[in-house]
């Protein structure tokens, strides 16, 4: 009889425990995973109000806190020479306006596109880069400073990576952030962005803030 062979005969009952302590343990987190409610990943509780910032927008006139004020505001953060993220999750908030056109009501829905690299992004630029996705999204930036004020207070992260002359990559948070009419964060949705999963949360959110 092998080592192993005698552990296992001579522990039984301890094996047993510990494998029924395993599956009683995933079959837990399997139950806890399908009856928690989506909502309750992505709402922040409470909302997180937010200090002034002054950034430009891609017509350049300023795009402060007061912009967000009005509407629910879908903003995600990246840079236009994003090789896949970025293009990707313009491309879901395009289909995503699309969809929401069809069930609220007109001017009560914005999205906005902020570069955090201010060097390569002039607000000329962003205003003709969004528009290919969706003309009437809001691109702005503003120096890092300034994008710091913001995005400290919302824990996106940004960094430009060693350069390469000019075709440097950015490091960036990739969530997509929904700010609700009184300009506070109310919800944060992680990648990877699915258009109609994000379009359905967002339905029942507007639900349950009828009088918002």
């Amino acid at each position: 009889m092998t080592v192993n062979a005698a552990f296992v005969k001579n522990n039984r009952a301890l094996i047993a425990f510990i494998l029924i302590a395993v599956i009683g343990f995933f079959s837990w987190r399997v139950y806890h995973v399908q009856i928690q409610d989506p909502l309750d990943r992505i709402l922040l509780d409470p909302p997180r109000s937010l200090t002034p910032f002054s950034l430009v927008a891609g017509d350049n006139n300023p795009f402060t806190l007061e912009q967000l004020k009005g509407k629910w505001t879908f903003l995600f953060f990246g840079y236009t020479s994003c090789p896949d993220v970025c293009p990707t999750t313009l491309t879901e908030m395009a289909t995503m306006s699309k969809l929401l056109a069809k069930s609220t009501e007109p001017n009560t829905i914005q999205f906005v596109f902020i570069s955090v690299d201010p060097e390569r992004d002039t607000p000329d630029h962003l205003k003709n880069f969004v528009a290919y996705f969706n003309k009437t999204f809001t691109g702005a930036t503003g120096t890092i400073d300034q994008l710091n004020t913001l995005t400290r207070q919302i824990d996106i992260k940004h960094r430009r990576l060693k350069e390469q002359g000019n075709n440097y990559l950015v490091e960036h948070s990739a969530d997509i952030l929904l700010f609700n009419p009184q300009a506070k964060l109310f919800a944060r949705f992680p990648a990877p962005h699915y258009s109609e999963e994000i379009s359905a949360l967002f339905t029942e959110i507007l639900k349950l803030n009828k009088d918002t």
